[in-house]
Parts: structure tokens; C-alpha cells; sequence
């Protein structure tokens, strides 16, 4: 044991050269289950400075295009470094760079499918074994959040002879397609943080956003909201639009705001508050906390199924991704969230399942949501993924918190980070960690370094860990 801990800890001789981040792209079929002969090139982003024969290869597995950081800065950058490993990034296909068609038509997207994207992390780690010389024996870590954790927990449930193990950050393995909890933990996180004055704000502003729209008061909308363009109050798709966004604005701010951030949001929206200036407190922290930055928001449902629709590269629907996202979820992960739990969160009922319905519908129309959607679940086991080697962490305050593993698996372990949103865990350790995040982080890396070592027990490497320290 002291050897092999030795040979995993001290330098002896490196393969490559130190260079940093490197972009680099490789040949994928289009189709991997028919016509294999039609190929196309991924991009993906290696950083192999710190590498030895033999050394572990981590990869991070993207959502999208957003992970080059991931490359040079992080919780497992550091942990790869530690143990002479290289690391990779895998960009998603049909999002940024990696592009396998010349355009995102329906027919193109017919390749955007969980089945595809895994199979291209299966042919990526044959790749590296072959192209990178001394890889062949390394064992693989699979590592992400939210829906890349989720590809890496199926590539394992998948290729357990090609993935060692997996991280999994927030992973949003549970493909249901109304998901009503959301609205709930949103709500549930502000009453947790700011006691139910805080929680009655975002309420009371909401019933008043219902009366404006009753009043058919659009310009107190659109300058109260930050919205671009004045609100149809007869058509009730846009009306739902409007409530969702909105949510959905909200969700995206508490996502990835760090404690003391929500803290003292729900601080600012009870102490403006007073008088029963509800929506006057909810207005301005909007306007001035959660979006500082905009000068105006576009939450018009018919532009949006306009920009949606657009099918050429570079088009504002397709460069960021939104059309291909949106593609996944109306043709298998679904993950919808809606407002069907009326009566225990604070946001109306004003955006139900239909509205998406009626969106994937007049986006790609004949979609096979359901088929697809129940076909995923019945393949990888939706919460019950029957998946070993996998170390699930999630926070606290994600508002999707219920479309991941929460409870104690019988092959995987699983932990909640109290206080904490999506993500935290994978950013690199500084000194304002809390105790929870920090025995979290030792967790991830004592599991990973079990599985390297073909350990017996996460004690055993526990201790060659703190032995380093």
C-alpha cells in the first residue's frame, strides 16, 4: 500500500509537456447505433501538465459549452493535480463548437438524444486510451452537475467497464415530466432563510401581479417587471409566460447564490415591505438585486417560439443553446416546472403543464416526449438508478433539488449540503468554506480515491488523504 500511495503522489517523470488548456476536437460518428459513416468533430479541452504514466484521467462531462474553467481552477483540478492525473472536458454535442450538422433543423436534431451523447463519452475514453500514451491502464472519473452529472451517472450505469467512477454535483437524474416541486423548494427556501415574512412577500406580490393582469394594467407591468413590451392580458399563454419567467428568474438567482447573497435578499424584501408595499418591495429587488444589469427583459411568448424556431447556426435561438436544450426536454428528460402544486408555493397557478405542452408542440411538432420519457426512465431506473461507485452531492437550496438523489442509496452514497445551491461543491476550496462544504469536499475525494486504488473501504483512503496534509 505505501508504494502504490508513493507511486500516486511523487513525481518521477512526465509524459508531456506544460501547456495549459488545450482545445482540441476529434471524430465522432453522427449516428452510433446506424450509418456510422457519416462523422463529424467534437470539441473537448484537455490539460495534461501535470500528468504521469499510469496517472487517473478525469473527465468533466458539460451541459453545454460552459466548463473551461474546469480546465485550470477547481475542487477536482486540484485533487488531478495532487495525484499527476490530466484532465479533460467534453463538450455536448450540437452545442458550441461541436456542431454535427450544418444545421438545427428538426431532422438534425433527430442526433440530439441522452443515447448519442452517451455514446460519445463511451467513444472519448477509447479515444484518449488510444491517443494519449500512458493512459491505456488509467482509471476514468467521470465528473459534472446538474444535467452532465446526470450523462456521467448513466455512462457509468452504462459502461461500468469504461468508467471507474462519478462525481455527480447536482445531478438531475429524475426525467419527470411535470415537476411540480420546484415552485415548493423555491418557496421553502425563502421561508427557510427569511421566515414566512419573506416568504409572504414573494406571495403577496404575486397576488397583486394576478390583479394587475386582471386590471389590465400593462404599464405598471412593464415598468414594475422590467419588461420590453407591453403585456397581452387577453391571451392567457401570455400571461403564463410572464409568470413563468419570472419564476424562473428567481430560480436561476437562488441556483447560484451563495447564502449570505439570500440572506440578505429576503433582509431588503421584508424591510421594504412595510405598509403592505408587497409587490413595490418584490419589484424593486428584482429590478435592482436580482437583475441589475438588464435594462429590459423579453418574456413575450410569441417571440420567443420565434427565436426558438430559428434552425441556422448562429441565430439567437440556437448560439447559447436554448433550441437544442429545449429539444432534449420536450423529446425525453421533460423536467417542466410548473405551478400544479397551487396552494403550497407562494407563485400562482398561472403556469400549469400545458403551456409547455403548448410549446414543445408548436416547436417540434409531432414530439415524442412520452414515449421517450418513459423509455428513459425504464432504462436507467429514474431515483432508483441501482448504480455503484457513484458519490451524489446536492445543496440544500436547489430549487430542482427533487429531480436528483436525495436519500441514502444502497449502492451509492449520498449527501445534502445544508445551506448550500447547486454546484458549490465542484468550485475550488477557499477559506470561507463551511465545516459541511469541507467534509463534503473530503468525502468526493476520498471516494475517488478509493475507487483509483481499488480500495476497500472510503476509511482507508481517508487516511492516505490526511496523510498528505
Amino acid at each position: 500500500m505505501k508504494l502504490l500511495v508513493a507511486l500516486l503522489f511523487l513525481t518521477f517523470s512526465a509524459v508531456f509537456a506544460q501547456n495549459g488548456p488545450q482545445e482540441r476536437f476529434f471524430t465522432q460518428p453522427l449516428n452510433h447505433h446506424v450509418n456510422m459513416n457519416h462523422k463529424w468533430e467534437q470539441r473537448y479541452f484537455v490539460n495534461k501538465d501535470h500528468f504521469l504514466i499510469g496517472g487517473p484521467i478525469f473527465i468533466y462531462v458539460g451541459k453545454g459549452f460552459e466548463y473551461f474553467e474546469t480546465m485550470y481552477r477547481g475542487e477536482v483540478f486540484d485533487f488531478s493535480k495532487s495525484l499527476n492525473g490530466i484532465m479533460f472536458a467534453l463538450e455536448h454535442r450540437f452545442y458550441g463548437a461541436s456542431r454535427p450538422s450544418t444545421d438545427v433543423s428538426h431532422t438534425s436534431l433527430e442526433h440530439l438524444t441522452v443515447e448519442q451523447a452517451l455514446a460519445d463519452i463511451a467513444e472519448f475514453i477509447q479515444y484518449i486510451k488510444d491517443f494519449y500514451p500512458g493512459t491505456e491502464d488509467s482509471k476514468v472519473i467521470l465528473y459534472g452537475e446538474e444535467y452532465g452529472a446526470a450523462l456521467a451517472v448513466w455512462a457509468r450505469q452504462k459502461y461500468p467497464h469504461l468508467v471507474t467512477g462519478v462525481w455527480a454535483s447536482s445531478a438531475y437524474i429524475s426525467p419527470k415530466i411535470n415537476h411540480q416541486q420546484m415552485a415548493v423548494r423555491l418557496g421553502e427556501a425563502f421561508k427557510r432563510i427569511g421566515g414566512q415574512e419573506c416568504y409572504d412577500v414573494l406571495e403577496n406580490a404575486f397576488r397583486t401581479i394576478e390583479i394587475l393582469v386582471w386590471l389590465n394594467d400593462t404599464q405598471t407591468i412593464k415598468e414594475s417587471l422590467k419588461q420590453c413590451k407591453d403585456l397581452d392580458t387577453e391571451d392567457p399563454t401570455e400571461v403564463s409566460w410572464l409568470f413563468l419567467n419570472l419564476v424562473q428568474v428567481i430560480q436561476d438567482f437562488v441556483k447560484y447564490a451563495s447564502y449570505g447573497q439570500l440572506e440578505e435578499s429576503c433582509d431588503k424584501l421584508v424591510a421594504n415591505a412595510s405598509n403592505d408595499k408587497y409587490f413595490e418591495s418584490f419589484s424593486s429587488w428584482l429590478r435592482f438585486e436580482v437583475q441589475p444589469n438588464v435594462f429590459c427583459q423579453n418574456f413575450n411568448y410569441k417571440d420567443m417560439v420565434h427565436s426558438y424556431s430559428q434552425w441556422q447556426w448562429e441565430t439567437a435561438g440556437t448560439a447559447g443553446g436554448a433550441r437544442q436544450t429545449m429539444w432534449l426536454h420536450c423529446n425525453q428528460l421533460g423536467q417542466f416546472a410548473t405551478s400544479d402544486a397551487n396552494g403550497q408555493h407562494p407563485f400562482g397557478h398561472k403556469f400549469d403543464l400545458s403551456v409547455f405542452q403548448k410549446f414543445c408542440n408548436e416547436l417540434f411538432p409531432n414530439h415524442r416526449l412520452v414515449e421517450e420519457n418513459k423509455k428513459l426512465n425504464t432504462t436507467y431506473g429514474d431515483l432508483n438508478p441501482a448504480v455503484t461507485n457513484v458519490f451524489f452531492t446536492n445543496g440544500e437550496f436547489d430549487p430542482k433539488l427533487e429531480l436528483g438523489l436525495t436519500k441514502k442509496d444502497t449502492n451509492a452514497e449520498v449527501v445534502v449540503i445544508p445551506l448550500h445551491t447547486a454546484g458549490k461543491d465542484l468550485k475550488a476550496s477557499t477559506p470561507s468554506d463551511n465545516p459541511a462544504l469541507k467534509r463534503v469536499k473530503t468525502q468526493a475525494k476520498s471516494n475517488m480515491l478509493k475507487w483509483i486504488l481499488n480500495l476497500a473501504t472510503e476509511t482507508e483512503a481517508m487516511e492516505i488523504l490526511l496523510s498528505k496534509h
